[in-house]
């Protein structure tokens, strides 16, 4: 089955994604990955669906000789982007990164938390556009270059995928989009796709790359103790965490 094109959001769920960029152990981990890869600290990089560019600005506070471009397929965030004579911004898609960028090769492409809202009219055309997105990115990788992944982790009690299948489900739903908006999903009536640790795992490794760095951040589901156990029941989740995948090509 052929992915579709990219199913976007509106300006209301959009205003939730106008916040700060990753910061403490987070920032510090994507840090290390890029020092560790680049010590000179001149690398060219993407990020995709970096939206109000904050996290660039932040990599150009660190890394002044650092050339970046941000990727998002929404004016509304992009018009919140500072200008920086190193920064190039796109009004475009995800799925057609190989083609703006046409040949050019990129040492680091950025995918923090975007993957699984990169979702389509169907399951699995949203899987295929998930797979094909990593996959085109590597395909513009340079040598030496890695793509970050950071992704939210939903781990099934017994299928290990489910939690992830009935997410996509409930929040693609147009009929109940406004029971599941009250329930606390800002994405519902569109749809957002999670996966488990090991889908991303096979995922990746269908796309032509390989893992070779992980790191797990433990993260709070819901303030209330109560609500998420009720939550964690009802979508059979037995984990969740958020997940840092460092790829390369294999």
């Amino acid at each position: 089955m052929s992915a579709k094109a990219i199913k976007r959001l509106k300006d209301y769920q959009l205003k939730k994604f106008d916040k700060k960029s990753l910061i403490g152990e987070k920032w510090q981990h994507i840090r290390s990955l890029i020092d560790k890869n680049f010590p000179s600290g001149r690398f060219s990089f993407v990020d995709l669906g970096g939206g109000n560019g904050l996290f660039a600005d932040r990599i150009f506070d660190h890394y002044p000789q650092a050339k970046g471009l941000v990727l998002d397929n929404s004016q509304t965030l992009l018009k919140l982007n500072k200008l920086h004579h190193n920064k190039t911004i796109i009004y475009d898609s995800a799925e057609n990164i190989d083609q703006i960028l046409n040949g050019q090769q990129i040492d680091i492409i950025f995918m923090h938390f975007v993957l699984h809202h990169f979702v389509t009219d169907n399951y699995l055309g949203t899987r295929e556009m998930q797979r094909n997105i990593i996959s085109n990115a590597a395909n513009i990788l340079s040598a030496g270059g890695f793509i970050g992944i950071f992704e939210s982790i939903y781990n099934g009690r017994f299928i290990d995928n489910l939690p992830g299948w009935l997410i996509y489900n409930l929040t693609s739903s147009k009929a109940i989009s406004f029971l599941i908006r009250l329930a606390g999903a800002n994405t519902a009536g569109c749809g957002v796709c999670f996966l488990s640790k090991k889908e991303w795992d096979k995922e990746i490794l269908s796309s032509g790359c390989e893992v070779v760095d992980y790191s797990k951040f433990n993260v709070r589901m819901f303030r209330n103790r109560l609500y998420t156990i009720m939550v964690r029941t009802i979508l059979h989740i037995s984990s969740s965490y958020q997940g840092y995948f460092c790829v390369k090509k294999k």
